[in-house]
């Protein structure tokens, strides 16, 4: 579907996934002396751990294609999935998964995957409700103050949560283990765990 179809405040702007680390291939530059580098190796392993880290905020994109199709039943909202090219297979997964679906066969999908900043805010601006990790797409959509539900696990929402007042933060408060911050996790049940159930529910406060 044409992005110019889709009408004021119909929108639903859908984040779902930080990058999934690749393998790095570094060269060793002579001018750089053996101290030079070992300090560039360092930095590349703390980056490639920091986009662990982010992973590990990943909700399912079974999930995400399930909320999708109860919001557009419920009320007829048009998901925009953004992020960026990075998210462009993930996103890619929970098109196929809504399509896959008998409901949503016929439904309409925007993927603004990749999309630049400007169109990317003037999307959110227009839209009706934001459902995301926490990410720096939620922020700036808390920043244009539209209605947010942060989802979140292993980060803490006191300091990185959603600031506006028409946001909801959703997360598996009775685990012990969150909030963790940890760069790599053996379960990720923080975010396994949370349902489609729970998610919709905060949606349905804000709508």
């Amino acid at each position: 579907m044409n992005k110019g179809q889709t009408t004021s405040r119909d929108r639903l702007i859908i984040f779902g996934r930080y990058p999934v680390p690749g393998r790095t291939k570094t060269r060793l530059i002579p001018a750089l002396g053996p101290a030079g580098a070992a300090d560039l190796q360092r930095r590349l392993t703390e980056t490639i751990l920091e986009t662990v880290r982010r992973f590990a905020k990943t909700w399912g994109e079974g999930k995400f294609a399930e909320l999708m199709l109860s919001l557009k039943k419920k009320y007829d909202l048009i998901p925009v999935l953004v992020g960026g090219k990075d998210n462009l297979e993930y996103n890619r997964t929970i098109i196929r998964k809504v399509k896959e679906n008998g409901r949503g066969k016929d439904m309409d999908i925007v993927n603004a995957t990749g999309t630049g900043l400007r169109e990317l805010c003037s999307m959110l601006k227009d839209a009706s409700l934001f459902v995301g990790i926490d990410s720096g797409i939620m922020h700036l959509a808390s920043s244009l103050d539209i209605p947010v539900v942060g989802i979140f696990g292993p980060t803490d929402p006191f300091y990185v949560g959603p600031q506006n007042d028409r946001s909801i933060v959703v997360r598996e408060e009775e685990m012990k283990c969150v909030p963790c911050y940890l760069k790599t996790c053996d379960h990720r049940d923080c975010m396994r765990k949370l349902t489609v159930d729970k998610v919709l529910h905060a949606c349905e406060q804000l709508l």
